[in-house]
């Protein structure tokens, strides 16, 4: 019998044992015992994983705590299937944990088709002496991830600073242009930025509630939360503890913004650890995709830590060989980088199908800076649809 199925049955066997005592807890559990608080894929560096070319090996993790005042035992059970739902690896692991302890527990896994998989995890802690055989098993913890052919069709998305303040019923205003545009260009990726007070300031707007809404529901992507990090120099409304706070306000004010821009991101590896530890949290609050903007090419370290860097923000159009060189190309795929540029009054076709395959995110408009207007990401230009419509795929 393989070793999923003799597990698996050992672990019916138990809980149908022990039912009557049986206590399902909630991660993050006040509840003395063992919980799975998240599961998380990534690189054998460590760097997040949304997706990896068939035949790679990538790392699946399981974070577990231990929320009570005593040593517990623990299993991991890390389990990887397949869309129909058909376990293809599994693994089990056991060991003690002390009184407010936390452990990762992890496993290497090759996949080997093409296919969308599921990773999931779940702990639970053996019956304590004197309990009556309890046996406390934490819900099942689940995150996505494709493997793709090597050569796989590239598409670049369309990203937008959307640092307008959201009028919906202002037809032709920026928010409107955006959301008819993406119902117009359904295939295209696209990813918006809002910033409501240089972050999430310090209180709920509505309007942005309601825009926010409105933006996914037209089907972009990803809404970004802005979020500066003074390139981790930690200065004051930059620290660790303030950017955790900004990514908590995003998630309780605006549940529809589903991933973080960070500006200002310090390009060097030295910063890497302070950056790694913002990551960290922003998955363990769901957000799903995180975009850092150092503008210029950034040290290797960072590359699959964040979901997209913005290599390049300036007013003049990058080449194909400056884009290149940002990007390590062609070591990594283009889908983690991006670029924004400001300041072009034209927008040249052959140019735009040049860049698109060197990035997976890319803006450009005609909007400038001023004195009298010191934002040049409050309108979108007039050739905007012209651009999001080369980024279609042909049929």
């Amino acid at each position: 019998m393989p070793k999923s199925i003799i597990f698996l049955a050992a672990l019916a066997a138990i809980v149908s044992l022990a039912a009557p005592c049986i206590i399902l807890k909630p991660a993050y559990s006040s509840v003395d015992g063992v919980v799975a608080q998240a599961v998380s894929t990534t690189s054998p560096a460590g760097n997040y994983l949304k997706k990896i070319k068939v035949g790679t090996q990538f790392a699946a993790s399981v974070s577990i705590a231990n929320t009570g005042n005593e040593i517990h035992d623990y299993t991991a059970v890390i389990e990887v299937r397949d869309a129909g739902g058909f376990t293809v690896w599994l693994d089990v692991a056991t060991g003690l944990i002390g009184s407010a302890q936390k452990v990762s527990v992890s496993t290497t896994v090759p996949l080997d088709k093409v296919g969308e998989y599921s990773v999931r995890a779940f702990a639970y802690s053996s019956p304590t002496l004197g309990q009556d055989r309890r046996i406390s098993i934490s819900p099942v913890m689940s995150a996505p991830i494709s493997a793709v052919e090597v050569n796989s069709i590239h598409q670049a998305g369309i990203y937008v600073p959307l640092y307008e303040y959201p009028e919906l019923e202002n037809q032709g205003g920026v928010w409107s242009d955006l959301i008819r545009l993406k119902g117009e260009h359904p295939t295209v990726p696209f990813a918006a930025t809002i910033n409501p007070s240089s972050g999430p300031g310090f209180w709920q707007d509505p309007s942005y509630a309601t825009g926010t809404s409105a933006l996914r529901s037209a089907g972009i992507e990803y809404v970004l939360g802005y979020i500066h990090t003074d390139y981790a120099r930690q200065s004051a409304g930059a620290t660790l503890s303030d950017i955790k706070g900004s990514i908590d306000r995003y998630r309780a004010w605006y549940p529809d913004v589903n991933g973080i821009m960070l500006d200002e991101v310090n390009s060097g590896s030295g910063q890497v650890g302070f950056y790694k530890e913002i990551a960290s949290y922003a998955r363990l609050q769901g957000i799903e995709f995180i975009v850092a903007n150092p503008g210029t090419r950034a040290d290797r370290e960072y590359i699959g830590l964040f979901d997209n860097i913005m290599i390049y923000e300036q007013v003049v159009l990058p080449s194909v060989s400056q884009l290149q060189e940002n990007t390590y190309f062609p070591e990594y795929p283009a889908e983690n980088f991006s670029f924004a540029v400001r300041n072009i009054s034209h927008l040249d076709p052959a140019y735009v199908a040049d860049v698109i395959e060197q990035v997976g995110f890319l803006y450009i408009t005609d909007d400038v800076e001023s004195p009298a207007d010191t934002n040049p990401y409050n309108t979108l230009p007039p050739y905007f649809g012209d651009l999001v419509a080369m980024l279609e795929l042909p049929k």
